[in-house]
């Protein structure tokens, strides 16, 4: 005659561990008592722990620079005391306040642009270092002041009839005598950015795109 008896611990819910099954084997007059141990298939599983997120770098030095033929295209640089993130704000009391993109450092050394600049005016402005997790550390702060318009664009008035415009910026294709290119102007029409195409050399921008990165090209 065959017959069985089977006894299990169950596993526990709340930690993983192995299942003890007894199983009792009669065969006629003898017993044999089977031991099988099985891995609990249920259970929490081994929690993964977060990275802590590196601290933000310290700014150690900030300067503005402008590209030479531009008087509104600015770049706020210095050093740091470890790679990492960097961002500036930089404001004016008629403009108002702006916040660049947040920027990773190329190893002790950032750079920084500063974009919707007029012509003319002064800027305060200071570095902040920055991680992903929203930290940040103040850095230097200081002041520029931005240069005149080409005197064809500076000449030129963009006035805003009525409403307000859809998008914080308008781009528009400007040609007149001394100055062909493209121009840039805010919801006030104060122009903001600009690019001026080689005197002489015959090259004129016919077209403008925005790359999915914000640049204008």
């Amino acid at each position: 005659m065959l017959s069985t008896l089977s006894w299990a611990r169950p596993a526990s819910s709340s930690r993983r561990g192995s299942a003890l099954l007894i199983q009792v084997v009669r065969v006629g007059a003898f017993s044999w008592i089977l031991l099988l141990i099985a891995t609990a298939c249920g259970g929490t599983p081994p929690q993964t722990p977060t990275p802590t997120p590196a601290a933000p770098p310290t700014p150690l030095s900030a300067e503005v620079r402008f590209q030479p033929d531009n008087s509104l295209i600015a770049w706020i640089t210095g050093a740091v005391d470890a790679p990492g993130y960097v961002y500036a704000e930089y404001w004016n009391d008629e403009h108002g306040r702006f916040r660049s993109q947040l920027v990773q450092s190329n190893s002790a050394d950032y750079t920084i642009h500063a974009v919707r600049l007029r012509a003319a005016s002064t800027y305060r402005y200071q570095v902040f270092g920055a991680n992903l997790a929203g930290e940040i550390i103040p850095g230097p702060a200081g002041v520029f002041q931005t240069g005149p318009l080409p005197d064809a664009l500076a000449a030129a008035r963009f006035t805003v009839l009525g409403g307000k415009p859809t998008r914080p910026i308008t781009f528009m294709d400007y040609r007149q005598s001394g100055f062909f290119g493209l121009a840039a102007f805010d919801g006030e029409g104060h122009v903001v950015w600009y690019y001026k195409a080689s005197d002489g050399d015959g090259r004129q921008p016919e077209a403008m795109a925005r790359k999915p990165n914000g640049n204008i090209v």
